[in-house]
């Protein structure tokens, strides 16, 4: 009985010191849940904290995005009115060298109605100067013609002693025309 005894106070000193061991294990345990859950909760914070900043940053980028939209909207836009904008410049490119062309044309029909027209005042200058040698041929003439009638007048006054008055008139009729 001693025995059992002293082997009872063994056991229950084995068991208390187990149970001191336990229970500063549960102390210890305690303790580190009491940190964990300090730790947790300034980590739910931060975590919040951080929840907080990225839905601020979400909201940033989701303004940015909106704004990078419209920017593309725009920029979509500026290419549209540049292309149109190409479009008129190659129109009037193709307009101006139209008119290049017509204005060679013109310049080309300027040039040869000038040279015809030289040709045609040239030709009336000669057919001029032709019909003022005529005329002063023909005015010429009329004044031999003149100068012979009246030779003539003389030469009948003389042939025939007098001449009347109806003669006289007739050749200075024809003297006239």
């Amino acid at each position: 009985m001693e025995q059992q005894l002293k082997y009872s106070m063994d056991l229950n000193e084995k068991y208390e010191s187990k149970a001191v061991l336990h229970d500063h294990n549960y102390t210890q345990l305690s303790l580190n849940l009491y940190d964990s859950k300090a730790e947790n909760e300034e980590l739910i914070k931060e975590n919040y904290s951080l929840h907080l900043k990225i839905t601020e940053l979400n909201n940033i980028l989701y303004d940015q995005n909106e704004e990078k939209t419209a920017l593309e909207e725009t920029i979509e836009s500026l290419k549209q009115s540049v292309s149109h904008c190409w479009n008129k410049i190659q129109t009037y490119k193709n307009t101006i060298a139209v008119f290049e062309d017509k204005t060679i044309l013109l310049e080309k029909a300027n040039n040869d109605l000038e040279s015809y027209l030289n040709e045609k005042v040239h030709s009336l200058k000669e057919e001029l100067n032709n019909k003022v040698e005529e005329t002063a041929f023909f005015k010429e003439m009329s004044e031999d013609f003149i100068t012979q009638i009246k030779w003539l007048n003389n030469t009948i006054e003389v042939y025939r002693g007098e001449v009347d008055e109806d003669t006289i008139r007739r050749v200075e009729y024809t003297v006239q025309q």
